[in-house]
């Protein structure tokens, strides 16, 4: 490994990357999630724009597995985020990190129910519900697709091209969309104007929210600005 410095080096060659650059350990927990939420989303949506721009190699039967786990991964860091910043509105004394953002593991639908729920809950707080339409939407149209087990949606299509999870049992079996004799088509202009749809939305709700607990930080600052190690 490299040898690692306190602060970059920009005369350094380019094509480096730095871990801990824009994830500093003095970074509120909920901002880290919305920054790599950030670098999932731009990063789905060049995989996009250049399998759009040429596909003549066929790439994007591939490449859009990639770019959906990257926008399943940018929702779920989303709502982590705003379900721990709704959690400190809630509970203006709750430091971040007294909370569980690993809570709900990768399950989209038990995060999006949290959300709403403690939405609902939140005194004061005047949330238009067309912000998580789109993520509902997408969330609905996996749940009809893919198979569950023991009651709980398997949200890792797009990581594995096999899973055990049908329906209750433990065998091996092909993704949802290996299931029928038919190819299984996305098209993906519409999905990209559908990706900045659901990241406009999440970013929306995420700097209202933010926004509200402006004015609690300043009395919390040893759990805003603490080590979080």
């Amino acid at each position: 490994m490299m040898e690692t410095n306190t602060l970059p080096s920009f005369l350094a060659p380019y094509g480096e990357a730095i871990l801990n650059w824009r994830f500093g350990r003095y970074d509120s927990f909920c901002g880290q999630n919305y920054g790599m939420a950030d670098a999932y989303y731009e990063t789905a949506i060049s995989l996009v724009d250049i399998c759009i721009k040429d596909n003549r190699d066929k790439k994007a039967d591939a490449w859009i597995f990639p770019i959906m786990f990257h926008v399943s991964q940018f929702i779920e860091l989303y709502l982590k985020g705003i379900r721990g910043q709704l959690s400190i509105l809630s509970n203006p004394n709750l430091c971040e990190s007294d909370i569980d953002f690993q809570k709900g593991s990768h399950n989209l639908t038990l995060l999006l129910n949290d959300v709403k729920r403690m939405i609902s809950e939140t005194p004061g707080l005047c949330c238009d519900p067309s912000w998580l339409g789109t993520v509902e939407n997408y969330i609905s149209i996996l749940n009809a697709n893919i198979d569950d087990y023991e009651g709980e949606t398997d949200f890792t299509f797009a990581r594995y091209p096999t899973t055990r999870n049908k329906k209750g049992t433990s065998k091996t079996t092909t993704q949802f969309y290996n299931s029928v004799s038919k190819n299984v088509y996305l098209n993906l202009s519409i999905y990209k104007r559908w990706i900045e749809e659901t990241y406009d939305s999440l970013d929306g709700l995420s700097s209202y929210v933010s926004e509200l607990l402006s004015n609690l930080r300043d009395m919390r600052s040893d759990c805003w600005g603490g080590d979080h190690q």
